[in-house]
């Protein structure tokens, strides 16, 4: 041996001793230079590497240590070390595979096993691992934490639950043991024992950013928003650079309705990762929601348009896009990604009751839209046939139509603090044999119940104006209007064809006050064109064509709700840039009485509709306080369902083909008070008599169809497109 060698080989070691990677590597160096298979060297030398993050380096000298010597168990350790640690980690499993061949079981080779097939999303695996190491070391905290997020990820909730607190029992004051623990209670949507478990892990590690995450979280699913924007504010400041933290931020910002924020917040995750999912769409929303059509929107629009999967959730696209083979597309691949079928309930025993037992599934009954078209179908169901459940998904309010609600109801049951599979377990031990979801995609609704099959049959109704896209809902309710039958191969769904699809409350008050235009902020000797659809169902061509209208007939208003002011404004800008001054353009104030509101289309002359997204219970409003709409007719079921109010109170002579034709007609009726006076005494015939607001005929053939979706179950027949008969 070279008399240098171990005299190098002493000063590497003093080098490493002392910290001082550069001159031990320089040592090292020497020595290989002399020796270029002086083993102990490439050891350290491997070592070095590593220290380095040269891992590509330690990889290559580990490699031919091996090669020096086959049985040596050291080396494979560190290459399963140095793969692991480049995120190779089938070539890590595979190393330390080879040293666990050579030298028996170790707790953490097996647990970095465990991880590495973590990593490659093998739960099944990675579980097998962590139950090794943790039948050679009981005490093994971090094994047992490791299992529990596998066990999580295969959703096995109950067991992971039980392997995080065997975790915690260990080492109560490891921080990520709680943080994980907040991820399990925040899938078991456990969320007030997530937001303690996430604040025990922020005071044991005050810097661990991941807690905060969840901690936020939890106050956002618990509808402390103004708790949960102070924490991912916090985030964003941890860590800036990431993009899901904005998006945290910006979708709390969303329910608080500061659009401004929001929208700046999504943005800063856009540049951060502009493809990420769902990003596209809630950006491309939140531009209707403040009017703000600018070369953002029409890149986004145009995006979006490209079909591409998980640019947006289902709902944003359906007031910008008239395309249903898009909206199917996107349905499916959000139900897919967001809410697969869950098969955790397994199978569904055969339901007999004596009366059939129907499950209304609502994030809003109260006084809300939904509500206000369809308690009247919950007072006039026929008890004789059918008993009737209400499962609220969110708290109750204190207001009139909850108050009738719940006494149109069998059974009113409050669920909003129970998870997924707690309600869908209730509605099975219920024996409930119909279960509607009359949320679909809209805010705080809950796919997941659906997901893991509440009832045998499943039907998607009135919330959401198109497919789930999910093979769980047996049904879609519709009309031959809204889908004909060249349509219908857009809908994942079987068709339930009933006379007239949106039902309607013949009970609804109108204010007897008689509201004046000066009132309301409108000229007196002026024509009141009205369009009180919300500020996302708004959009350029929208604007072109009623700047036209406005144009040719003189002494015309548009009468629009005031949604925000940055909206407002953004509007009156975007009208004046089409030549359209100010003070034609009137804003309603929004107001909490439905009968005011309705009482204050008396004052208008016209509805006009948006396309693509129509008015919907707008529309029924207009209809119901005689007030004619002039709508447009797509090929989307959100732009179809305005033509089937006005086919169901005899007045089809009101749907257009075309911007075009919209215009003209709206023209002709500004300018011809006559023709007008004519319809509206037609519509004031038809209201009482017309199928649109009888309510009594409308539950009988949804009941009817009801009976048909039971009989097809009971006589284990699938389900199939049918029609009220």
């Amino acid at each position: 041996m070279n008399h240098l060698i171990p005299q190098l080989g002493r000063s590497a070691m003093m080098h490493l001793q002392n910290g001082n990677l550069s001159a031990a590597e320089k040592s090292l160096l020497k020595i290989l230079t002399i020796d270029q298979n002086e083993i102990n060297a490439l050891r350290l030398y491997g070592f070095v590497l590593t220290q380095k993050n040269d891992f590509t380096g330690a990889i290559n000298t580990f490699q031919k240590i091996l090669r020096l010597n086959a049985n040596d168990p050291e080396p494979l350790f560190n290459l399963g070390k140095a793969y692991f640690d480049i995120g190779d980690f089938k070539k890590s499993i595979q190393s330390y595979k080879n040293f666990l061949t050579m030298t028996g079981d170790h707790v953490e080779v097996l647990s970095d096993i465990g991880v590495a097939y973590q990593n490659l999303e093998d739960h099944h695996e990675a579980i097998a691992y962590f139950d090794r190491a943790i039948s050679i070391s009981t005490n093994s905290s971090a094994a047992y934490s490791n299992k529990a997020i596998s066990l999580a990820s295969l959703n096995l909730l109950d067991e992971a639950l039980n392997a995080i607190e065997e975790a915690i029992r260990l080492s109560p004051i490891e921080a990520e043991h709680w943080n994980n623990k907040t991820d399990i209670y925040l899938k078991l949507q456990k969320y007030t024992d997530a937001l303690l478990s996430a604040r025990r892990s922020i005071e044991l590690n005050p810097k661990l950013v991941e807690a905060y995450v969840n901690l936020g979280n939890a106050l956002f699913f618990l509808k402390q928003h103004k708790e949960a924007e102070e924490i991912y504010r916090k985030t964003t400041k941890l860590e800036p650079n990431n993009s899901q933290n904005w998006i945290h931020l910006g979708g709390t910002l969303l329910e608080m309705k500061c659009y401004k924020d929001a929208l700046d917040s999504y943005n800063q995750a856009s540049l951060l990762k502009r493809d990420h999912e769902y990003l596209a769409g809630n950006r491309l929303h939140i531009l209707s929601l403040l009017g703000q059509w600018d070369s953002t929107y029409d890149d986004l629009l145009a995006l979006c348009k490209s079909g591409l999967p998980k640019l947006s959730a289902p709902f944003p696209l359906l007031s910008k896009i008239d395309d249903p083979e898009l909206h199917r597309l996107t349905a499916v691949t959000y139900s897919n990604d967001k809410y697969p079928e869950n098969f955790s309930l397994g199978e569904i025993p055969k339901i007999h009751t004596e009366k059939i037992r129907i499950g209304y599934f609502s994030p809003d009954f109260k006084n809300h839209p939904v509500s206000q078209l369809s308690v009247g179908l919950f007072e006039q169901h026929d008890r004789a046939k059918f008993e009737i459940y209400a499962f609220s998904l969110t708290a109750s309010s204190e207001d009139e139509i909850t108050h009738r609600l719940r006494s149109s109801f069998d059974h009113f049951i409050m669920v909003d603090e129970m998870s997924d599979i707690e309600i869908a377990k209730l509605s099975r031990e219920l024996r409930i044999s119909i279960a509607i979801d009359l949320g679909g995609y809209t805010q705080n609704a809950r796919t997941g119940i659906f997901s893991l099959r509440a009832a045998p049959v499943q039907v998607n109704y009135l919330g959401f104006p198109g497919t789930m896209g999910s093979s769980y809902f047996d049904y879609l309710i519709s009309d031959l209007t809204i889908i004909p039958k060249e349509l219908r191969s857009y809908y994942v769904e079987k068709i339930a064809y009933i006379p007239s699809y949106q039902v309607n409350d013949r009970n609804k008050v109108i204010s007897s006050y008689k509201f004046s235009k000066q009132e309301l902020g409108l000229p007196d000797n002026s024509f009141v064109f009205c369009a009180f659809n919300n500020a996302y169902k708004l959009n350029p061509e929208l604007l072109n064509s009623w700047s036209t209208i406005l144009k040719q007939v003189s002494n015309s208003v548009l009468f629009l709700s005031r949604e925000n002011h940055a909206f407002a404004q953004n509007l009156l800008d975007e009208f004046l840039f089409r030549g359209i001054k100010s003070n034609r353009i009137i804003f309603a104030d929004r107001t909490t009485l439905l009968e005011d509101h309705l009482a204050r289309y008396r004052v208008c002359d016209l509805f006009l509709d948006a396309f693509p997204y129509n008015a919907h219970t707008t529309g029924s409003d207009a209809l119901w306080a005689g007030l004619p709409i002039v709508t447009l007719i797509g090929n989307s079921f959100a732009s179809r369902v305005a033509a089937s109010l006005l086919t169901n109170i005899g007045l089809p002579e009101l749907i257009t083909n075309s911007y075009s034709e919209y215009e003209s007609l709206a023209i002709n009726f500004g300018r011809n008070p006559d023709y007008l006076h004519s319809i509206r005494v037609r519509l004031q015939n038809n209201r009482l008599i017309a199928p649109l607001f009888d309510t009594q005929s409308f539950t009988r053939n949804i009941e009817a169809i009801y009976l048909q979706m039971y009989e097809r179950y009971q006589s284990d027949l699938p389900p199939t497109d049918i029609s009220f008969r």
